[in-house]
């Protein structure tokens, strides 16, 4: 896949319950005023992104917006993260 491309495919997006589940376990959790983030090494040669916005930021389509942005920050700066990590953000 090109790097440039808009494409946010599977392989850097954490998908399954189970996945997000040991991120949140296992991992370290980092805390701003706009956000939490919780990182956990995955042991694979890419960065992989999960998004979680709880209801009380607002409804459905402002929670799918806020997911749309951070997607996006993500798949821009992809390049420059390091790879071998499993990162979960949560918005507040």
């Amino acid at each position: 896949m090109n790097p440039g491309s808009g494409a946010f495919p599977k392989k850097f997006r954490l998908l399954r319950r189970v996945e997000f589940r040991q991120v949140y376990e296992e991992g370290q959790r980092r805390s701003a005023s706009v956000c939490t983030a919780f990182i956990r090494p995955n042991g694979l040669a890419e960065t992989r992104l999960g998004i979680t916005v709880p209801v009380r930021v607002g409804r459905a389509v402002l929670r799918n917006r806020i997911k749309r942005r951070v997607r996006e920050v993500f798949r821009q700066n992809r390049e420059t993260l390091v790879g071998g990590w499993d990162i979960v953000v949560n918005p507040r």
